[in-house]
């Protein structure tokens, strides 16, 4: 019981001291994948698939964006 007890404190030390993830490396990531999607899937779908459902944008006026979208043309 003692051997278990002390692999599972040097367990939760292995795993407290990971290094956290860079948040500025997450955004990449996610900018990266979002233009992978929209190259390989076109403006229109590629944006449908990442903007959020209340998503709100300011062109040419304020307003829900995916409607916006949904309007384009396929392609």
């Amino acid at each position: 019981m003692p051997a278990l007890l002390l692999g599972l404190a040097a367990a939760a030390t292995a795993l407290s001291t990971a290094p956290a993830a860079d948040p500025v490396d997450e955004v990449i990531a996610a900018e990266r994948a979002f233009a992978a999607d929209t190259r390989e899937h076109g403006f229109r779908d590629g944006f449908l698939a990442w903007v959020a459902p209340d998503g709100f944008t300011f062109h040419p006026r304020p307003g829900p964006e995916r409607p916006r979208l949904e309007a384009l043309p396929d392609g």
